[in-house]
This record gives C-alpha cells, structure tokens and sequence, in this order.
C-alpha cells in the first residue's frame, strides 16, 4: 500500500468514525430523554449499592 492509498484509507476511517460517534452521541441523547425519574433513580441506587460493595469489600481486606 503506498501513501496515497493509506491517506485515502485513513480519510475514510475518518469520516466513517466522525460518523459513527455521531450515531452514538444522537442515540445516547434519545435514551437519556426517554428515561424517567424512576430510571433515574433506579441508576442512582444501583451506583450507590455498587460503591458501598467495594468500600465495604475493601474494609473486609484489612
């Protein structure tokens, strides 16, 4: 492969990546206004529930 063609490859990359991460900053977008308090906090109890796991996982080693 000489140069040009990389350059060509690597400008498709590119644009296909640029593309992709768009898809998936429209779907996030979607999904967050979708969700509902409930969801919301449902995340926020399974986040606290996973740190109290590994402080209290990390008391137990000591």
């Amino acid at each position: 492969m000489d140069i040009k063609q990389f350059e060509k490859y690597l400008h498709e990359f590119r644009l296909a990546y640029e593309e992709w991460q768009r898809n998936m900053e429209t779907e996030l977008n979607e999904t967050q206004e979708k969700m509902t308090d409930e969801d919301l906090i449902s995340i926020s109890l399974i986040d606290s529930m996973e740190k109290f796991r590994k402080l209290n996982k990390g008391n137990k080693n000591k």
